[in-house]
């Protein structure tokens, strides 16, 4: 049983958490133009499921789509409110280190876009297909560590009593 409060911390926390996220990715572009994802083309991606199927590999050929961006930033931010819901809920069951758990889960949560987003989008498994895989994949692990440690910095603010 989860008091009112704590669903209302963890949409504060994986806000923050994602906010801490685009803030870094803005700031990596601003300063040496590695460019920031397009959540719009998730938002594409996640419309065309219904007539071309999970599977699209040329997505910056597909056609835009009404509200795309909106639902892919949507999405975005929903994903990072789930990633807070299960580190909270993994704090509160296992007797883990927190930062620990949120280090091993920012790793872990990158089978997501190499396993399933990437190769659907046409960027191959770990962005094998991607025209600097090596770049991707630094940059996509950086980014997890980042957010998952202000996951972390977030959840011990707001809920103290996991630590």
């Amino acid at each position: 049983h989860m008091e009112p409060e704590a669903i209302i911390y963890i949409f504060l926390i994986g806000i923050l958490a994602t906010i801490a996220m685009d803030v870094w990715q803005f700031l990596l572009y601003a300063l040496v133009k590695i460019p920031r994802p397009d959540w719009a083309a998730l938002g594409r991606w996640v419309l065309g499921m219904s007539d071309l199927g999970l599977v699209q590999l040329s997505l910056t050929s597909l056609p835009k789509r009404n509200n795309e961006a909106f639902l892919g930033w949507c999405l975005h931010y929903l994903v990072g409110i789930s990633y807070a819901a299960f580190y909270v809920y993994m704090l509160s069951m296992l007797h883990f280190s927190a930062l620990g758990l949120a280090l091993g889960l920012a790793v872990l949560s990158l089978l997501i876009p190499w396993c399933i987003v990437m190769p659907c989008t046409g960027y191959g498994f770990f962005a094998s297909a991607a025209p600097k895989p090596m770049l991707v994949r630094i940059y996509n692990l950086m980014t997890h560590l980042l957010f998952f440690f202000a996951l972390f910095l977030a959840a011990r603010f707001f809920l103290p009593g996991l630590f």
